[in-house]
């Protein structure tokens, strides 16, 4: 029996995108035969029997590390989630994890494999940024001759890390899956929901941050839209957040539904009785947007918005339409994609597209090949 040890501080029964992806592997890891699993992790106990949990309320520092060093070495396959930020909230400055995986690498006979979500802070003109980039560059070259296998969720993420390390034969684009689940059949739970088909309905689903510029799309579709032609579904950004954010008022609109917590088979039922999924992203849509990702795994077209960052497999699809990130030409484009736009059509091309690039099918097999 293969044994493997999953590395993460997030995951279940904890709601970010890092905890998801982290519960989505270990729950297919554990489906497939021949794997025991061992979860490290600042969570709590994993709710399948046959999971062991080590369960660490500590630092993620080298000395509070150090008893795991002595448990590592019956393992055949280490796999650690990388975000510089989930080993410190402090800015992600703990050069301290990477030594650890460094010493892990050459204490065990297992093959360790790193997933990078995330990279590094970006680089700007001021001192902070100065300093945490090059603090994260420091900590991302440790963790790449740390691991044998280097997985990132972007190709931009990829390219970037090759200048880091002579040995990229193991580089591998692995794209994150959604963490929607979409076995869920409880009734109670999709009732939750009222769809009017009839209707156009729009969806943003993901969690609020300015950068994210909820005030664009929201103008957009006030603008293009009257208010008895559709519905908005907004999961995620409460009413407050957004009318704190921008002028907005939600007042006037009863055709703006917002759910701040739902089930995973509620928010399946409106990715997949929604007709656009809109979201905007200042680095631009890529294969680490999981938000996105679970709309086409619902069958659901997106809009969003494109950089040099973007994805190649994601340029010359029909149902996904992109937009330049300057303000203007992105409400222009949104506006006039929201006049034209019809009922869904292309439901089960776009499910096809998703098992054939997101599946967690393709990505448990390409994690333990």
């Amino acid at each position: 029996m293969r044994k493997v040890l999953v590395i993460s501080p997030n995951s279940y029964p904890q709601m970010n995108g890092l905890a998801g992806h982290t519960t989505q592997i270990i729950s297919r890891i554990y489906s497939s035969t021949n794997h025991k699993l061992t979860l490290l992790t600042s969570a709590a106990t994993f709710p399948l029997e046959d999971v062991t949990s080590w369960i660490h309320k500590d630092r993620w520092i080298f000395l509070k590390l150090i008893p795991y060093l002595k448990k590592v070495k019956e393992f055949d396959l280490i796999y650690i989630q990388y975000v510089p930020n989930m080993y410190n909230p402090k800015g992600g400055l703990n050069i301290s994890f990477t030594l650890f995986c460094f010493i892990l690498k050459h204490l065990t006979r297992a093959q360790i494999a790193v997933m990078f979500h995330e990279l590094y802070y970006p680089w700007r003109p001021d001192i902070k940024s100065v300093i945490m980039n090059i603090y994260h560059k420091t900590m991302l070259t440790i963790m790449l001759i740390s691991s044998d296998r280097q997985y990132f969720s972007c190709q931009y993420f990829l390219e970037s890390s090759k200048k880091f390390t002579v040995n990229k034969k193991n580089f591998v684009h692995l794209p994150v899956g959604s963490n929607i689940e979409l076995n869920c059949t409880n009734e109670k739970q999709i009732s939750d929901v009222v769809i009017q088909k009839e209707k156009i309905n729009l969806c943003i689903f993901g969690s609020h941050h300015e950068s994210k510029r909820h005030d664009l799309i929201l103008k957009s579709i006030f603008n293009s839209l009257s208010s008895e032609h559709y519905h908005l579904h907004i999961i995620g950004p409460t009413k407050q957040e957004l009318e704190s954010y921008s002028p907005i008022s939600f007042s006037d609109k009863p055709n703006c539904h917002f759910y701040s917590h739902l089930s995973d088979s509620s928010v399946r039922n409106i990715l997949e009785n929604s007709d656009l999924s809109i979201g905007y992203f200042s680095d631009g849509l890529s294969t680490r947007r999981g938000s996105l990702i679970a709309a086409l795994q619902c069958g659901c077209p997106i809009f969003s918005t494109k950089t040099f960052k973007t994805d190649d497999m994601l340029l010359t699809e029909p149902f996904i339409t992109l937009s330049s990130c300057e303000e203007e030409r992105f409400c222009i484009t949104l506006e006039k994609n929201l006049k034209a736009l019809k009922k869904n059509n292309q439901k089960e091309k776009i499910k096809r597209f998703y098992e054939q690039k997101f599946s967690w099918r393709k990505q448990t097999k390409t994690i333990l090949s």
